[in-house]
């Protein structure tokens, strides 16, 4: 009787005991596992305790060195005990008895040993980047080859030839830039001579794919030297047609722009077009021109016309003088510039394959201009001029320079309003120069095709928009209903001018939408051969700009932009004939 007493006892002692001491475990098993509820379990979970989650599953929260889905293993037996995983991986072994390392950025590999050659995506145009030891594959999607997949084994249907004209010697270590734009998706191909220095090829040479616009860099090392042969110009090809703004050297206070004409626009026989040097002692506003040839074995022929008939030039050890020819051949890529003190106005260049001509001023200023700035565009071949112009002015300018050309004696009749009209011979090989006014339209009728270039002179009041640039006048029969371009992000404004028949102002459109009548600067009319044209300026926003028009009408188009001590224009060219 008294051991059953006994057991009794001891029976409520332990659950007296279990009711202070169970809450207490319950509790630090709960702390222990967040929320879950926990309990001892050895037919589940060998050495620790099963615990339930709040939505019902269960898992077991192992003691200190086990682990294992049931805490059936020592920890030291576990492949990731030891951290096989390198380099700061993370090692998993939950799928036990095997195991994976989430490697940091620049390593794979089991174990995170191997570099991640393929971290910075260096397979182009879509290619698929495959590690190996410490290197990389590219495997190439289909119409590209090579190491990074950059070789292009499609067509290309387009073509442009550009060099770097001799700048402001403060520009010597700027780079110069081009924007690209496309109507349709297309493949582009940057290439050089493989006789240019490799680290300037380097920088240069690529193949992109682009969907409408990009802007590509070009090492300062690319500007010309005169009156020497190098390999410095640059080759763009590419599947689709595209239009190409050049803006070379980007100096801060000396710079400007051309739209690049594509070669199948490229001739044999071009006239050089400059402005005069304001000072003729100081190499800095020399006049220049650059040539770039586009096939091997081009014969070159240069003939000098020097506005100073007592000035020379020396090439190789040779002098030249006023009417002297230079002859020459130039290699596939290969550059020759000359600059001068003097004006080179006049000069022509012939040859034997199509080659690319630019001109202008490694910097000059008009009397009335704030500072010098560089003054560059091609040129149309001599096959490419045209008989009609409109010449808009720049609003913000004092005026301009009108400078027409002549290759053969042509009778000239510019107007500059209804009762100012004059009738001048310009004979073959020389030009005629027009002062045009602030704000003042001019237009020009010849019985000959001339080359019509517009030096503006920018002005003395305002140091935002007072430097000087050049552009070469679309001719009447160049127009075209639509342009796409880029203005400059590297200008404080851009705009755009546009010489319109007067019934079709109401059609234009700049990306997609009707002139907005709050961005007009400027506006005049003029009547040519009975027909009235206006003249519109309008400030557009920096980046991709699509103008038109609903009508399909065609109008005449000049870029241009400030920035302080400096400004570009660009007019839209014979590439659109």
């Amino acid at each position: 009787m008294l051991l059953c007493y006994s057991t009794v006892f001891l029976v409520l002692i332990k659950l007296s005991l279990a009711a202070i001491f169970l809450p207490q475990r319950d509790a630090f098993l709960s702390k222990r596992a967040g929320s879950d509820v926990c309990y001892r379990d050895r037919r589940l979970c060998y050495r620790g305790k099963k615990c339930i989650r709040p939505d019902g599953s269960t898992y077991c929260y192992c003691r200190s060195g086990w682990t294992g889905t049931f805490c059936e293993k020592r920890d030291y037996e576990m492949p990731c005990y030891n951290n096989p995983c390198l380099n700061g991986g993370t090692c998993d072994d939950t799928n036990y008895p095997s195991y994976t390392c989430s490697c940091p950025t620049g390593w794979t590999g089991q174990d995170c040993s191997q570099i991640d050659a393929c971290q910075s995506n260096p397979c182009q145009n879509g290619g698929t980047c495959t590690n190996a030891e410490n290197s990389y594959t590219c495997t190439c999607p289909e119409g590209w080859s090579g190491q990074l997949c950059s070789d292009y084994g499609g067509t290309f249907k387009e073509e442009y030839l550009l060099l770097i004209l001799w700048n402001h010697f403060n520009a010597d270590d700027k780079p110069s830039y081009i924007y690209l734009t496309t109507n349709t998706p297309t493949t582009v191909q940057l290439s050089t001579s493989d006789s240019l220095d490799p680290v300037i090829k380097s920088k240069i040479d690529q193949t992109i794919t682009i969907d409408s616009a990009i802007k590509i860099l070009l090492p300062p090392e690319l500007q010309g030297t005169i009156l020497q042969k190098e390999t410095k110009a640059v080759r763009i090809r590419s599947t689709e047609p595209i239009s190409v703004v050049l803006f070379d050297n980007n100096y801060e206070s000396s710079d400007d722009s051309s739209m690049i004409l594509p070669t199948s626009k490229l001739s044999t026989s071009y006239t050089v077009v400059s402005s005069l040097p304001l000072y003729s002692n100081f190499p800095v506003y020399s006049s220049v021109f650059g040539v770039a040839a586009l096939d091997e074995n081009t014969s070159v022929n240069i003939t000098l016309k020097l506005s100073d008939k007592t000035s020379l030039v020396t090439i190789d050890g040779k002098v030249y003088g006023d009417s002297d020819t230079l002859e020459m051949s130039m290699n596939s890529l290969e550059t020759f510039q000359i600059g001068h003190g003097i004006d080179l106005s006049g000069t022509t260049v012939s040859s034997s394959n199509p080659v690319a001509v630019f001109s202008g001023n490694r910097c000059n200023m008009f009397p009335g201009s704030f500072t010098c700035s560089h003054m560059m565009e091609q040129l149309p071949p001599v096959k490419e001029w045209d008989k009609s112009f409109i010449v808009p002015p720049d609003f913000n300018s004092n005026g301009s320079l009108i400078r027409m050309m002549s290759d053969v004696d042509s009778n000239v009749i510019f107007t500059r309003n209804p009762s100012d009209q004059t009738s001048v011979l310009i004979q073959a090989g020389t030009f005629y120069d027009l002062n045009a006014n602030s704000g003042e339209t001019v237009s020009i009728s010849s019985d000959s095709p001339l080359l019509v270039a517009n030096f503006i002179k920018g002005t003395d009041t305002n140091a935002n928009a007072g430097d000087p640039y050049m552009t070469i006048v679309q001719g009447l029969t160049q127009y075209r209903d639509q342009y796409r371009f880029v203005a400059s992000d590297e200008y404080l404004t851009n705009y755009v001018t546009f010489t319109i028949p007067t019934s079709s102002v109401s059609d234009l459109r700049v990306n997609g939408q009707p002139v907005d009548q709050t961005k007009i600067c400027f506006q005049s009319q003029i009547n040519v051969s009975g027909s009235d044209y206006t003249v519109l300026t309008v400030e557009v926003p920096s980046g991709f700009t699509e103008v038109n028009t609903a009508s399909l009408k065609p109008f005449g188009l000049v870029v241009n932009g400030y920035r302080s001590l400096d400004s570009y224009g660009f007019g839209g060219s014979a590439v659109f004939a």
